[in-house]
């Protein structure tokens, strides 16, 4: 049942992927990615762009580098990190809840009309909530069997959250 479901959250999220209309965050991120890398080695490129962290400008302007439609393979970026957060979710709700309750907590999640738009544009939240759903996952698995390990991957995960968006 997991499999169909998580199929079914891709496929949503990857149908009618130009028919939202670009919007202005998404356009000036993908700017912003494409300048970051262009101008890699002008030693006045800033690790911030006008308030907003460096790794989300990164990103965007490496996938933009595949040959494809630039908006497409930004918003493919935050189709993968919000497959990411489904995973999480999925593995966390494994850990903490019934079998029945995790089906139709992934089911409401595959087919929620916020998620189902806001998934699929190249901003940064997709990868944010991306980030703290796998903080969440590792601070279960941690507290289930701590592990110096997994402490450092937290640490790792949160600290890269931070590098794609702070606030």
């Amino acid at each position: 049942m997991i499999v169909i479901i998580g199929l079914l959250f891709i496929l949503f999220r990857i149908l009618f992927l130009t028919s939202l209309p670009i919007v202005n965050d998404e356009a000036i991120y993908l700017h912003w990615g494409n300048d970051f890398l262009r101008f890699w080695s002008d030693p006045r490129m800033p690790l911030s762009l006008q308030g907003k962290q460096a790794l989300t400008a990164i990103s965007l302007g490496l996938i933009q580098r595949l040959p494809i439609d630039p908006l497409i393979a930004g918003r493919m970026v935050t189709i993968f990190f919000s497959c990411v957060t489904f995973l999480g979710i999925a593995w966390i709700s494994t850990q903490l809840v019934s079998k029945k309750t995790k089906n139709i907590t992934l089911l409401l999640l595959a087919t929620s009309p916020l998620l189902l738009f806001f998934d699929r544009l190249a901003i940064p939240d997709s990868i944010v909530a991306a980030a703290y759903t796998m903080a969440m996952a590792l601070t279960v698995a941690l507290i289930e069997k701590p592990k110096i390990l997994t402490t450092v991957t937290l640490g790792i995960v949160i600290a890269l959250g931070w590098w794609y968006k702070s606030t």
